[in-house]
């Protein structure tokens, strides 16, 4: 999967705006592979039951 991998990597993990409502989560806001798009889903989820509270 060659054009399948993100051409940098970041690491933020999650992109909220919890004012907004907005979560973005994906393997493209960490290492590109599926334990990053696994990871980045449990730190939106965590964030949005945090501001739920």
């Amino acid at each position: 999967w060659l054009y399948a991998r993100p051409a940098s990597s970041h690491e933020w993990g999650v992109l909220a705006d919890a004012d907004l409502g907005l979560y973005v989560c994906g393997d493209w806001c960490l290492s590109g592979r599926v334990e990053g798009a696994w990871l980045s889903g449990q730190e939106a989820a965590r964030r949005l039951h945090a501001h739920l509270q």
